[in-house]
């Protein structure tokens, strides 16, 4: 447990610097949710041979998620569409599970500039094909920092919009 100064201190950071959930969580009081996708929050499930390969989910939820992620019923999953994302996008970049990812879905998150320069700084985007930046305020700065981004080459479908810059801009589609 964490003393009264010590959550004091943590209320003046930003969430995405506080520890989450899963961290404060008393496993005696009440155990983690189990492995199963709904346990976990997940929604959209798409099933390719019997096994989940695509979902929705808090983006919380995925960063907590780890190495879980390569372990049933989750191993198999490699588009996901991520809400509630906004305050995480740098710690979200530092996920090393973003790379199975083919696609990545951040539609109406409203992650701005800041968050557009945290994704292109990930190294671990390398095997993203499908990327959905729709409607997240983004203007020239981010565009031109994903532009930049190691990855971005190799992307064969992008959504760009809804967003201020997205006009005549970068739209690509396989």
């Amino acid at each position: 447990m964490f003393t009264p100064a010590e959550l004091a201190a943590m209320a003046r950071y930003p969430s995405y610097l506080a520890p989450s959930a899963m961290d404060l969580h008393d496993e005696m009081a009440e155990p983690l949710p189990g492995p199963s996708l709904e346990a976990w929050g997940a929604k959209d499930l798409e099933f390719e041979d019997g096994e989940a390969v695509a979902c929705s989910l808090a983006g919380r939820a995925f960063i907590a998620l780890g190495e879980r992620l390569s372990a049933p019923p989750w191993r198999r999953i490699i588009s996901v569409r991520l809400v509630a994302i906004q305050p995480f996008m740098e710690e979200l970049a530092a996920c090393p599970h973003l790379a199975r990812l083919r696609t990545l879905i951040l539609r109406g998150n409203r992650i701005g500039d800041s968050g557009a320069k945290a994704l292109a700084a990930s190294p671990y985007l390398s095997n993203l094909r499908s990327l959905n930046l729709s409607t997240n305020n983004l203007t020239d700065a981010g565009l031109d920092a994903l532009s930049r981004a190691a990855w971005f080459q190799q992307l064969e479908s992008l959504d760009l919009s809804g967003n201020p810059a997205a006009f005549g801009k970068m739209s690509r589609a396989a």
